[in-house]
């Protein structure tokens, strides 16, 4: 079986490894998942984190959570 090789931008990549080095798991869902598989450019990326808001503000400076 051929392994799929996926152009993920390194903003995105950035992301999930800034909060795997933190020692939280970080993974691409939803519809960017799907292009990928479909051999199309994904729109826009999606990450889910187990990171609580607090957690995600404290490793990335320039976000905000609001309640």
């Amino acid at each position: 079986m051929k392994k799929a090789s996926f152009s993920i931008p390194k903003e995105v990549s950035r992301i999930t490894a800034t909060l795997e080095e933190a020692g939280f798991e970080a993974y691409l869902v939803g519809g960017c998942v799907r292009d990928l598989i479909m051999g199309r450019e994904p729109k826009d990326w999606d990450i889910t984190t187990n990171a609580k808001p607090d957690q995600i503000t404290s490793l990335f400076p320039k976000t905000f959570y609001e309640n």
